[in-house]
């Protein structure tokens, strides 16, 4: 069993219109530059950053939660409407000349 702050419980029962749900992920590349993309319908900032839709859209796979030292993975899906660079060139371009090699994504 998992356990959460009360506040969590309060809020999943409150008027489901209120949440908003979005995947942020932070992508820092091998040179040190950090991309952050969300999922959501629009930019999100938190905590002086801020994770951006602009034309990019990342879906992920289903997650499981277990306890131990199992890990899972997950799968990301890339998609642009090719607003989005890295470094000036395209993110899908930039993606597949190996940009992303070797960076975390969190």
């Amino acid at each position: 069993m998992k356990n959460w702050p009360s506040g969590l419980t309060t809020l999943l029962n409150a008027d489901p219109q209120q949440l908003i749900w979005g995947d942020l992920y932070t992508f820092t590349l091998v040179d040190g530059t950090v991309l952050r993309f969300t999922s959501y319908d629009a930019d999100i900032t938190v905590g002086g950053h801020t994770w951006t839709r602009v034309g990019a859209n990342i879906t992920r796979s289903q997650l499981t939660f277990t306890r131990g030292t199992e890990v899972d993975t997950m799968d990301l899906t890339i998609t642009d409407d090719g607003s989005t660079t890295i470094n000036s060139i395209g993110l899908l371009k930039a993606i597949a000349a190996g940009a992303l090699d070797g960076s975390t994504c969190e």
